[in-house]
């Protein structure tokens, strides 16, 4: 109950973008409860965007060690080949991850950034689709589409895709992914 507990304010501290609280919340978690691979996953991908990557490493390490279907473990151990600049080792895991759970709006946007590094545009935009009817409120995936499209020489559309991002901005609890 208590690591639980733990692991749920960890989740809104980090949504929220406090960092170094939602690792103290997490880690407590994984104390109260080594062998849950969600709460190691969790801090983990925690320690990814907070760029502590040996930590993280680690951290996904045990997690899939435990359990390696963890979703979770799987796209954000993606997210920590995005980190290192290893885009096919980010695809790779994020599919995974998807293959699990495809609504896991995340993972999917994650997965757009890497497909768009190793140059497939059409299928980074059909991952941005996806993250977009997932989590129809985020708008991770507009803004991430918005630079896409900017970089592709289309301005017209990167706005719109800007704007679209702009205007659901109120659900977002923390601009850091921003």
């Amino acid at each position: 109950q208590r690591a639980m507990a733990h692991w749920g304010l960890g989740r809104a501290l980090q949504e929220r973008g406090d960092l170094a609280a939602a690792r103290t919340e997490l880690a407590q978690a994984v104390t109260l409860a080594p062998t849950n691979a969600d709460y190691r996953g969790a801090l983990a991908t925690l320690d990814t965007e907070a760029l502590r990557l040996v930590d993280a490493q680690a951290g996904f390490d045990a997690a899939l060690a435990q359990t390696g279907d963890d979703y979770l473990s799987l796209a954000g151990a993606g997210l920590l080949a995005l980190k290192r600049g290893d885009a096919q080792a980010a695809r790779t895991q994020l599919l995974k991850a998807l293959v699990i759970e495809p609504r896991y709006a995340r993972a999917q946007v994650w997965l757009a950034v890497a497909e768009y590094q190793l140059g497939e545009r059409a299928a980074a935009l059909d991952s941005l689709e996806r993250a977009r009817q997932a989590d129809p409120r985020d708008p991770l995936a507009w803004q991430i589409q918005a630079m896409l499209q900017n970089d592709s020489g289309e301005p017209v559309l990167a706005i719109a895709a800007a704007r679209e991002a702009l205007t659901r901005l109120p659900y977002r609890k923390s601009l850091n992914p921003l």
